[in-house]
């Protein structure tokens, strides 16, 4: 029946084409069917091979490669940090055999820690002793040395440093060919060394040296080594004087106590290894802590600055007055200083406070910017409160974050210096220091009006200090400076730039050595003193530098650690997130400067390229901290990048959004098409 009714459609469709032949002109040629199927299929295979590969690579989030396998390297591997040690001996009676004791004694000390790093993997750095021996006592050295420790104090360390470096003690590249002032710190004001050099001397003519009002023989037990670290800028110079009593009651052990002393030094003054591991365990997993012991490690760690290359240190003086005039006329010190401060205090803040800084560089820079607030006070913003003996007002420690907050309202960020550059995201941390400028007034009989000293009022512990300047933890401090006319007229502005170095110093996290001056252990077993820096007019020591270097750069690998594997851990967690070159590029670049600064603080003894060529040694410890925190910068910069989630693909969004309205109707007209192929195929096999 269906056959028939096929049969009789097709007849009648003759029938009327022979009644009219005028319709045959409208109908397809064979050869235009065949043109059509061709086109059409043409199309088929286009949006088949081409079309639909196509719609789902522009479906499919773009995926920077990125360099997982040297990131899951770099985050196994420990933090090894190598200490060169330069072990030179005056001492007669320490023959060749005692010094290599010494350096096996300090092989096995590393191989103890890597079997108990082995057996406990929560610790992360890994020390290593690195150290090598010189015998200095042949008989040129004798007399020269001999004829140094005569003399008294100063003229030991002028004469006997000059003597070392004369003899190449600290090796060619660690000594410059030549002086000036025949003083060791002006000798290598070029250079900077990162070896820590222990000399062994003996306690025999030294029972009448002085250092700091100190005398050594009442400073040292008879039976245990005495130590003095020096205050060098561009060397680590630790003397070691060893009692006679020493030499005979220990029985062949001198060696070990030598070794245990100096591992002593390192571990508590010089490095601080426990310190280096508080900072690796509060980043590593603070999950394994207990609340108490992330709290103090927290404590410790958050108090300093953020870590960067560079800071921006606004100084803002306050003051009632309108103008200086007044104090022109007088030619004390601090009434000068003052004027000078209120007309523009950045030259004086560059030559003597800056001046502090200079050492760090190139590593770390230092910049000073200023601005006066004109009619404000602190009394006017927050009520001080007066003493009880009635001659100096003060805040307390609850004012004082009060003053704050108020100060805070007058105040710029230190980065508005930075206007015109473009690179606002990467502005610089800072620090504000204000000065509370107390000036006299002068009255009706041509008298001056002194006001009252501001003080502050420092809880420490169970008793109250009372102090002219205030620290505030990640933000700068307060310094009150008394009226010029109203002080002593042996008032220095020398103290004054003391104090500033300090607050800047204690910000950025520098270890506070005044209270190290002089130190046993619990046992009595190790005895130290650390010379006081007071005659450096603020600067670093190089033991200084090298420790706060490296505290930064155990900060910057586990900050970068931490940043990278959560970058990595996000990206496997939202794989619809696209990741661009440019923050593949910053990953590649911190893995880059990563493993350079793990290799670094493996081997400390490279040469930095840009001072080989100028003939200078840069410290090892300053460039690893470069290259920790050129791998911090990268890290964040991949890390906070806006295009993570401004271009975050939402499939749903973009399936209904855009692919539904874009394809419907081109996919209509490809099936239309498609379907007439099928209709003109079949109906011609029909």
């Amino acid at each position: 029946m269906m056959m028939h009714n096929s049969y009789k459609s097709s007849s009648q469709f003759k029938t009327s084409l022979d009644n009219y032949p005028e319709l045959q002109t409208y109908q397809a040629t064979p050869e235009e069917k065949c043109k059509t199927i061709v086109n059409s299929m043409f199309y088929l295979l286009i949006t088949i091979l081409i079309g639909v590969p196509l719609w789902l690579k522009t479906t499919t989030p773009y995926h920077a490669s990125l360099p997982y396998n040297e990131i899951q390297i770099l985050s196994s591997r420990k933090i090894e940090i190598t200490v060169p040690i330069n072990v030179l001996n005056f001492h007669a009676e320490l023959d060749d055999r005692s010094l290599h004791q010494i350096s096996e004694i300090f092989t096995r000390f590393n191989l103890e820690q890597q079997a108990f790093t082995v057996t406990d993997g929560s610790d992360e750095i890994l020390m290593n002793y690195h150290v090598n021996t010189r015998q200095m006592m042949n008989h040129l050295e004798i007399r020269t040395y001999t004829k140094s420790l005569s003399n008294d104090i100063l003229s030991f360390w002028l004469t006997f440093e000059k003597n070392l470096s004369l003899l190449n003690a600290f090796d060619i590249k660690d000594t410059p060919k030549s002086f000036e002032n025949d003083h060791l710190i002006e000798q290598r004001r070029n250079s900077s060394s990162s070896v820590y050099h222990f000399l062994l001397l003996p306690m025999v003519n030294i029972d009448n040296l002085w250092l700091e009002g100190m005398n050594f023989n009442k400073s040292t037990t008879s039976v245990k080594p005495f130590s003095i670290i020096r205050n060098l800028l561009h060397l680590n110079l630790i003397y070691i004087f060893i009692p006679p009593t020493i030499m005979s009651s220990e029985n062949g052990q001198l060696p070990e106590v030598l070794a245990l002393h100096m591992k002593y030094l390192l571990d508590n003054v010089l490095i601080q290894t426990n310190h280096l591991m508080k900072l690796v365990q509060k980043y590593d997993n603070p999950a394994n802590l207990s609340p108490g012991q992330y709290n103090q490690i927290s404590k410790i760690i958050d108090k300093p600055l953020s870590v960067s290359s560079m800071y921006d240190v606004t100084v803002t003086v306050l003051t009632l007055d309108d103008s200086v005039s007044q104090l022109v006329e007088e030619s004390n010190e601090i009434s000068v200083w003052t004027n000078e401060m209120l007309i523009n205090p950045i030259p004086w803040l560059k030559a003597h406070v800056g001046s502090a800084f200079k050492n760090w560089s190139p590593f770390v820079q230092v910049d000073f910017y200023s601005q006066r607030l004109y009619g404000v006070s602190a009394e006017l913003l927050k009520k001080s409160q007066l003493s009880k003996t009635r001659n100096y007002t003060f805040y307390s420690q609850g004012d004082i974050s009060n003053l704050i907050n108020y100060l805070e309202s007058f105040l710029g960020p230190p980065q508005t210096a930075y206007a015109d550059n473009l690179d606002v995201a990467r502005s610089n941390p800072g620090l504000h220091l204000f000065l509370l400028l107390n000036t006299f007034k002068r009255n009706n009989s041509h008298g001056v009006d002194c006001p009252l000293p501001l003080r502050f009022h420092i809880s420490s512990y169970s008793s109250v200090v009372i102090t002219d300047y205030a620290l505030v933890p990640q933000w700068g401090g307060l310094l009150s400076i008394d009226a010029s006319d109203c002080m002593t007229r042996t008032g220095s502005t020398k103290m004054i730039a003391q104090k500033i170095i300090y607050v800047i110093r204690s910000i950025l996290g520098f270890p506070q050595i005044k209270e190290m001056y002089f130190d046993r252990d619990e046992d009595n077993s190790h005895t130290y003193h650390i010379q006081s820096n007071m005659d450096l007019n603020g600067q670093t020591t190089n033991w200084e530098l090298n420790l706060w270097f490296l505290r930064r750069t155990i900060e910057c690998l586990t900050e970068t650690k931490r940043t990278i594997e959560s970058l990595i851990n996000i990206l496997q967690r939202l794989p619809n997130m696209i990741i661009r070159d440019d923050v593949a590029h910053e990953v590649y670049h911190s893995c880059s400067n990563w493993s350079l600064a793990l290799d670094n603080l493996k081997k400390p003894d490279e040469i930095n390229n840009s001072a080989s060529s100028h003939n200078e040694i840069m410290c090892s410890f300053g460039v690893t901290f470069q290259y920790a925190h050129n791998a911090l910068i990268s890290s964040n910069g991949a890390f906070f990048d806006h295009s993570l989630l401004g271009l975050l693909y939402f499939e749903d969004d973009q399936k209904y959004g855009i692919y539904t309205p874009l394809f419907v109707p081109i996919g209509f007209a490809l099936f239309l098409s498609t379907y007439r192929i099928f209709k003109l195929v079949f109906r011609h096999k029909n």
